[in-house]
């Protein structure tokens, strides 16, 4: 559990279930970059058939007919890469719209970068503000605000009500 101070969403029509989706969502955030890139480089040889009987003959297939998954290893691996990249994407272009939010409602240019360490970091934004080598530059409670707008705009993508920006 992130040591974060828990947010209050109720007021933005996120429920608490939500946010705590969201904030693990959100954690994840490294280690799917880090397979996103393995995904990358990844060699894959043809896997040993999986052999069965049938009518009397042997026969070999890759995944068993009627699993509803992709047979081609190939294919799965791309399709797998493709979901961690919409999802690294999600986080980083939700993060990108909190910071123009805060530049219009205080003048501040915040660098996506500080809201992306906020919500992906185990250690919050307390943390950010104790060291002045990340302190992102406007007041906590100004942040705090941010990281709600962040949320809000991450959900929404989420469940599909804002399209992703290009």
């Amino acid at each position: 559990m992130p040591s974060t101070r828990p947010i209050k969403l109720n007021d933005w029509g996120i429920t608490w279930e939500e946010y705590k989706e969201l904030t693990y969502f959100c954690l994840q955030y490294d280690r799917k970059k880090r397979d996103a890139a393995a995904l990358l480089t990844l060699r894959l040889s043809t896997p040993v058939p999986e052999m069965y009987h049938k009518n009397g003959k042997l026969y070999g297939t890759f995944m068993p007919h009627g699993s509803g998954h992709i047979s081609d290893p190939v294919a799965a691996t791309a399709a797998k890469r493709d979901r961690l990249l919409k999802d690294i994407r999600m986080i980083e272009q939700a993060a990108k719209g909190a910071s123009e939010a805060a530049r219009e409602l205080y003048k501040f240019d915040i660098d996506p970068r500080y809201i992306i360490r906020a919500v992906t970091q185990r250690s919050g934004v307390q943390a950010m503000y104790a060291n002045p080598d990340t302190r992102p530059p406007m007041g906590e409670r100004q942040f705090y605000t941010v990281r709600r707008i962040f949320y809000w705009i991450l959900h929404e993508m989420k469940n599909g009500d804002l399209e992703p920006i290009e």
